[in-house]
């Protein structure tokens, strides 16, 4: 396992890093996003809590880096991941 590194820019919603983490190693659906965003993972994933959260993370050669984390997920975040209701 990739080390993970939770950057405070993810904390700005009020979710504490160790549910980002639990929801990102937990996740629902996760991708690698294309053009322009090559090199960063959406996921979406549930915390220890039961509170479904948005992730993004950027891929670098030392860890992954979660820059940003909000609970719900956005509609654009389900709509990218094939999740997004009819």
């Amino acid at each position: 396992m990739d080390e993970l590194i939770i950057d405070e820019h993810a904390l700005m919603h009020g979710l504490a890093a160790d549910d980002i983490e639990y929801a990102w190693y937990n996740f629902v659906a996760k991708m690698h996003r294309g053009a322009p965003k090559e090199g960063e993972i959406i996921a979406v994933g549930y915390d220890g809590k039961g509170r479904f959260l948005e992730m993004v993370g950027a891929e670098r050669p030392f860890a992954t880096i979660v820059f940003h984390a909000i609970s719900p997920p956005t509609r654009n975040a389900m709509r990218e991941l094939g999740m997004e209701k009819g």
